[in-house]
C-alpha cells in the first residue's frame, strides 16, 4: 500500500505475482502460498486482517492477492515481508517498499473523564468534567480536527434534572478532545446516565 489509514483496510492491498528470470508473470502456477508480516513500523504496531485466515493467501494463475489487510496504529516507515512456500530457484522472501499509516475519518468517541468519576451534588459543577476523545477505526485521536464538536445530554434522568449551561453542552474540539467545564445537574438523584453526539464539521 502506498498510504493507509489507521483501522481501515489498505486501499491497495498487496498482490504477489509469480514471475520467471525475464519478469514475466507464470500464469500456470495454481500451487503454493504466500505468506504476509509485519517487517518494520513503530512500536507495538501489528498488522492486522478482517479474515483471521487471511496473512496466508493460494496462489492461482500465477498471483497471490490479499485482503482486508490494515494497521491501527498510525505512523510511517512502515513495511510487510512476503514469503512463499512454493519452490524456486530464486528468492522466496521479498519485503515492500516503505508506506505510512495516517489518521482515518471519525469513527468512535472514547470517553476519557465520565461524570460518574467523581463526586455529584445537585446544583454543583462535576467534580469530573466530562472529556472526550474523537478517534478514528484503529483508535487514534483526531489530532488535525479543531472544528467539529461533541455534544453532551441525559441518556437516563430519572429525577427530571436539569443539565446547564446549556451553552457549555456542546464543546468544540481541539486537536481531536472535547473538554467540558462547569457542567451540572441541578437535581439530585439516582441513575442519571450522559450520552455523547460527534457533530462533524466541513473541512476537518
Amino acid at each position: 500500500p502506498e498510504m493507509a489509514y489507521g483501522g481501515s483496510p489498505f486501499g491497495n492491498q498487496p498482490v504477489l505475482a509469480i514471475q520467471d528470470r525475464g519478469g514475466n508473470v507464470v500464469a500456470t502456477v495454481n500451487e503454493g502460498h504466500v505468506s504476509v508480516q509485519l517487517q518494520s513500523g513503530p512500536d507495538g504496531a501489528m498488522l492486522r486482517c478482517k479474515n483471521d485466515d487471511g496473512f496466508t493467501v493460494p496462489i492461482k494463475d500465477g498471483f497471490a492477492a490479499f485482503s482486508d489487510l490494515f494497521v491501527n496504529e498510525k505512523g510511517s516507515h512502515y513495511s510487510l515481508r512476503f514469503n512463499t512456500d512454493l519452490p524456486l530457484d530464486a528468492a522466496t522472501e521479498v519485503i515492500s517498499n516503505d508506506f505510512s499509516v495516517g489518521i482515518g475519518p471519525p469513527a468512535q468517541l472514547a470517553i476519557i473523564h465520565d461524570v460518574s468519576d467523581g463526586i455529584v451534588s445537585g446544583g454543583k459543577a462535576f467534580v469530573s468534567q466530562p472529556r472526550v476523545e474523537v478517534r478514528d477505526a484503529g483508535g487514534n485521536v483526531l489530532e488535525m480536527d479543531s472544528r467539529s464538536a461533541v455534544r453532551i445530554s441525559f441518556h437516563s434522568n430519572p429525577s427530571g434534572g436539569v443539565l446547564s449551561p446549556v451553552e457549555r453542552s456542546t464543546v468544540i474540539l481541539q486537536k481531536g478532545v472535547a473538554q467540558f467545564r462547569n457542567l451540572s445537574i441541578d437535581k439530585a438523584g439516582f441513575g442519571y446516565r450522559m450520552k455523547y453526539y460527534f457533530l462533524e464539521r466541513e473541512g476537518t
